[in-house]
């Protein structure tokens, strides 16, 4: 960018524009919103190739010249958050670099971003340009001059000052903003606010006027009441006094005091008429100015050069301006351009001719480069690993180092059955972390002998297996068939509030969003919630374990039958009801653990 043309005059919309920055909380974080994200972002020395890839630079050189550019705090924050709001209301502001001062020798350079008001230029001393510094208003103004071209070194008391701005389709050399455009939304804002508030104030708007007959007075009879002089009426004076503190005390009792009038005494002394208050406005009348101001918010939501959402506050999604500083990709999509503003401005202005003048080699490739990683991230990445680790697709060693725990933080054995007992009402043994099937529940396997091929029938055709001798197997581990049939049941039971669940959640979606309708659309009801994944049942769907309630009552009914007393399957109900909730997401879940020994133990097996 070229050194700045040295207008003398600031544009009155710039003006506008920096004015309802003060005066709009909405104007206001619209500004900081891209500001706060360019502070974030990592800056650094790149080359540009012949393809226009951008690759970070680590010569000697070149990285010295691009860490001279630093603020007075010794970073680049507060100079490319300053950009970053003066882009969104101006659309123009200073590149200002002061030399060090040669007889302080702690004193170095500085690099800062002021607007068009700070810098002023006065004319010339001999062929260098004078400037006028005015840090605030009120303050005696800093005298600069702007050193030559060669004289780009740290010393002296010299100055360069660069103007960027964003050029105006009609004319290069005039600046545009987002804030341009919306001037008039925000003027409407004020008005509408400044409306509102002298409703609030104004006791005309408030109790509104006491009409009291005249012969109410403290004064004496024959005293005549001046009425131009409410002060010759102790009466009046006392209320009146009360009354005026409403605009200096609008918290006090007199703020809702009526204003006191004099009227005729009523004809024929009727005592009901003595007095009355007159009411000026309607309580239950809507300001219509606060829609006013609403939708004037809204047209400027839609006119600046970010989301609306981000300046509304609220977003369908639930975004607040608490969260509202993350930034997505759509988000930054308008960002992007300004970051590259950025990025072009200060390496033509400075970066580039700088490593020229310094004998770098490829000099006209140099460029600024940055890296928007820091303001993409979400900061809060344990939740995502919950959701991972709930949706079983990250392990736990995963999940702590999100949470930033090490392994020893982990639960300890008996701390994990307590929690298991607790989620399922089902006791179970854990060694390790690992649950274990206590010896005595544990099935005995009987190993399975060679296949003996079947003797050739005397025809010489296959056998049917109609003569093959038949006997019913064993059951493994001494199970007896009432502890097969229940287990038999309890897997029935399973995929019966699955294939509940599943269909209720189908027809709870319904019209409530289409597209996780036709995602399912041909799926069988139980794996309904398996296919659609706890991020979209979590948040279209209903409360699971309501929709699984007395799922398996025909579980039940099978034990009683079976010998099990009426509490013991009901208990045996509960522990499958919460089991298959707990494991909905999974497509072939297996009973819970420990179940087997409970069947065995109640079935009456050996």
């Amino acid at each position: 960018m070229p050194k700045s043309t040295g207008a003398t005059r600031v544009p009155q919309w710039q003006l506008d524009a920096l004015a309802y920055y003060d005066q709009i909380g909405a104007v206001r974080y619209a500004a900081q919103h891209t500001a706060r994200a360019l502070a974030k972002i990592r800056w650094f020395p790149a080359i540009r190739d012949d393809n226009g890839e951008v690759t970070e630079s680590d010569d000697p050189k070149l990285v010295a010249l691009f860490d001279r550019v630093q603020d007075p705090g010794g970073g680049r924050t507060v100079m490319f958050y300053t950009f970053g709001e003066l882009d969104f209301l101006t659309g123009e502001c200073y590149l200002l670099w002061t030399q060090a001062d040669p007889a302080d020798e702690d004193a170095e350079e500085t690099w800062e971003i002021v607007s068009m008001l700070e810098m002023k230029k006065q004319g010339k001393r001999g062929e260098l340009d004078l400037w006028h510094r005015i840090s605030a208003p009120g303050l005696t103004p800093q005298q600069l001059l702007e050193a030559a071209d060669s004289d780009f070194e740290p010393v002296g008391d010299n100055v360069q000052v660069y103007r960027w701005w964003r050029r105006h389709p009609a004319y290069s050399q005039m600046a545009d903003s987002p804030m341009r455009s919306v001037l008039s939304e925000c003027e409407e804002i004020v008005r509408a606010t400044h409306s509102i508030n002298a409703r609030l104030i104004s006791r005309l708007a408030g109790p509104g006027i006491l009409a009291i007959p005249q012969s109410w007075s403290l004064k004496p009879l024959q005293q005549v009441v001046g009425e131009e002089n409410p002060a010759e009426d102790p009466f009046q004076s006392r209320l009146t006094q009360a009354m005026i503190t409403a605009i200096g005390k609008p918290g006090s009792a007199e703020s809702v005091a009526p204003i006191v009038i004099r009227v005729p005494d009523p004809v024929g002394g009727d005592m009901s008429k003595l007095w009355s208050l007159i009411k000026i406005w309607n309580p239950d009348e809507v300001i219509r100015e606060l829609e006013l101001r609403e939708k004037a918010l809204q047209r400027f939501a839609v006119g600046v050069d970010m989301p609306p959402e981000k300046v509304m506050g609220l977003s369908q999604t639930g975004t607040q301006h608490w969260n509202a500083w993350m930034i997505n990709e759509d988000d930054w999509g308008h960002i992007d351009p300004v970051a590259q503003s950025l990025a072009d401005n200060l390496a033509s202005s400075y970066l580039r001719p700088a490593a020229k003048e310094d004998g770098f080699a490829d000099w006209k490739s140099v460029c600024v480069g940055y890296d928007p990683a820091a303001v993409l991230t979400n900061p809060d990445g344990f939740a995502d690993a919950l959701k991972l680790y709930d949706a079983r697709a990250v392990g736990k060693e995963y999940l702590r180092n999100a949470g930033n725990a090490a392994d020893e933080d982990a639960m300890s054995d008996e701390e994990l059955a307590e929690a298991l007992f607790v989620a399922t009402r089902q006791e179970v043994e854990v060694s390790g972390g690992a649950i274990t099937v206590p010896e005595a529940a544990r099935p005995e396997i009987t190993p399975v002998g060679p296949i003996e091929q079947p003797a050739p029938t005397p025809n010489g055709r296959p056998p049917t297996g109609e003569d093959t001798p038949r006997e019913a197997p064993s059951p493994p581990g001494g199970m007896t068939s009432s502890a097969f049939l229940l287990l038999g049941a309890a897997e029935a039971s399973m995929e019966e509030i699955r294939s509940r669940v599943g269909s209720r959640l189908r027809n709870h979606l319904t019209g409530r969003c289409p597209e996780c309708v036709a995602q399912v659309e041909g799926v069988r009801s139980g794996l309904v919630a398996a296919t659609l994944g706890p991020e979209i049942v979590m948040e279209h769907g209903p409360d699971l374990v309501s929709l699984a309630i007395d799922g398996g009552r025909n579980f039940t009914e099978v034990a009683i039958r079976r010998g099990v007393s009426h509490t013991q399957a009901q208990a045996l109900q509960e522990v499958l009801e919460l089991h298959t909730i707990s494991t909905i997401y999974d497509r072939a879940p297996d009973l819970p653990a420990g179940f087997l020994g409970r069947v065995r133990a109640l079935s009456g097996s050996a």
